[in-house]
């Protein structure tokens, strides 16, 4: 029941539809998430700092 609840009180954007739907508009850009951590974590290197 909380679960629901929680649900059905979340009002955040997740994607371009949402938008779409409460505004009526169409979106044309969006900004993407960029997570640069994840980002380091895939190009490591080996030895020091340069």
């Amino acid at each position: 029941m909380y679960v629901l609840l929680l649900n059905m009180l979340d009002t955040t954007i997740k994607s371009t539809e949402d938008i779409e739907k409460v505004t009526g508009l169409t979106v044309i850009a969006s900004i993407p998430i960029y997570d640069i951590a994840e980002e380091r974590g895939k190009t490591k290197r080996k030895g020091g700092r340069r």
